[in-house]
């Protein structure tokens, strides 16, 4: 058995002989303890798994990267990063890692509206889960939210989207933590199709639970504010509908920048909220808002931009 000495003397062969040396040194150096480093590499040392170590920590940054330009919906950008990541945990058989980049994947696609591709890439990462993964394994959960998403805004099918989501929060009740954040998604899911059905109230429920999940985490805060927004202009109530739209914009302009389609979307909303209220003067200021930066997002020809005509048309006609 080596200890941590032997293989602290034995590192450094792996280093030389390793082709990734550099970007492996510098990726491993950013993240990890230098104790933590002998460790993994120990474990690999011992499997004559050296390279495995290599290629996966690799994969892991361009997932990492990946990851991260999605949630700044920086689109294009963070697929080809998942794309990177994706043949080496193949080559690797890093499967939980495999099923999370197709879960990823879909996403990209249903977010860029290409709902088939997401439902093809869903539809894999459950497969692979199903093969490689344990019974109960939560990208198999992830993926139930996906192909949920697919059935919901690809062909309005609320019912079976509902029954993928409700197979997604079961699921994730087996196996995760009561105040894990993975549940906010399934939640505002769940809330999305009961506002869409009419029934506000279990919409208001189930994206208060969201946003009491978020809370507690810090995170991803101004998506639940948005959808509870929304949720109080639909019972016509514009001054609660309006709190709760200038907290997504206050946090989205921090994180996001000025010029981004969620600002754009938090300056409409905003806009519908004042035109329920009568008070149509802010309300053009704001729809004038969303409509520069959807301009400056997508050109003239765009139905973002067109709709933003249609609703300044709706002030003027007031």
């Amino acid at each position: 058995m080596y200890t941590l000495k032997r293989c602290k003397s034995n590192i450094f062969t792996f280093y030389a002989t390793n082709k990734y040396t550099n970007t492996l040194m510098k990726l491993l150096k950013s993240f990890l303890s230098i104790n933590t480093i002998y460790l993994l590499v120990l474990c690999c040392y011992n499997n004559g798994s050296a390279q495995v170590i290599a290629d996966t920590l690799i994969a892991s940054q361009y997932f990492k990267k990946g990851d991260s330009l999605l949630t700044q919906r920086a689109l294009d950008s963070s697929l080809s990063y998942f794309q990177k990541a994706l043949p080496i945990y193949e080559a690797s058989k890093v499967w939980e890692n495999v099923a999370k980049c197709y879960n990823q994947i879909s996403e990209y696609h249903w977010r860029n509206q290409e709902y088939e591709q997401s439902l093809k890439n869903a539809k894999k990462a459950i497969k692979i889960s199903t093969k490689y993964l344990e019974k109960e394994a939560i990208q198999k959960a992830y993926a139930y939210d996906n192909i949920g998403i697919y059935y919901e805004l690809a062909i309005f099918d609320y019912e079976t989207a509902l029954m993928y989501y409700k197979k997604a929060l079961d699921l994730k009740k087996r196996i995760l933590p009561k105040d894990n954040i993975g549940f906010s998604f399934t939640f505002n899911n769940i809330g999305g199709i009961f506002f869409k059905k009419g029934e506000y109230d279990k919409a208001l429920e189930y994206h208060q639970k969201s946003l009491l999940l978020k809370i507690k985490k810090n995170v991803q805060l101004a998506y639940s504010y948005n959808e509870i927004g929304r949720v109080y202009i639909a019972k016509k109530a514009y001054q609660k509908a309006l709190q709760y739209f200038k907290k997504s914009l206050s946090i989205d302009i921090k994180t996001l920048g000025k010029i981004n389609l969620e600002v754009a979307t938090d300056f409409n909303n905003i806009g519908v909220a004042y035109r329920g209220n009568k008070e149509y003067d802010k309300a053009l200021e704001y729809y004038n808002k969303a409509l520069d930066i959807y301009i400056k997002l997508y050109g003239d020809n765009h139905v973002r931009v067109s709709n933003s005509y249609y609703n300044i048309g709706l002030i003027h006609h007031a």
